[in-house]
């Protein structure tokens, strides 16, 4: 790289620094919480509701009586009876 580029792009330089660091942070936070979607956090995927109505929907098609009830959020979270939120 010419010496003579640096030079001509002495103050640009703080921008585009800033613009990279700034998406190679937020990649970086994107992917710690994306890490491990099935944790049993708050913000994660709420596998036990999904299942319930995945065997409600299958019981229902078999045509048994005796059917679960869904799983109801409680405080923005689904899946209370794994964990607390």
């Amino acid at each position: 790289m010419p010496l003579g580029l640096v030079r001509h792009l002495d103050w640009q330089m703080i921008p585009v620094h800033i613009a990279l660091a700034t998406v190679f942070t937020t990649t970086e936070r994107i992917g710690g919480r994306t890490v491990d979607p099935f944790d049993q956090k708050m913000k994660d995927i709420p596998l036990n509701a999904i299942c319930r109505t995945i065997e409600i929907n299958l019981r229902q098609q078999l045509g048994e009586r005796s059917v679960p009830p869904p799983v109801k959020p409680q405080d923005g979270c689904a899946d209370v009876e794994l964990f607390r939120c």
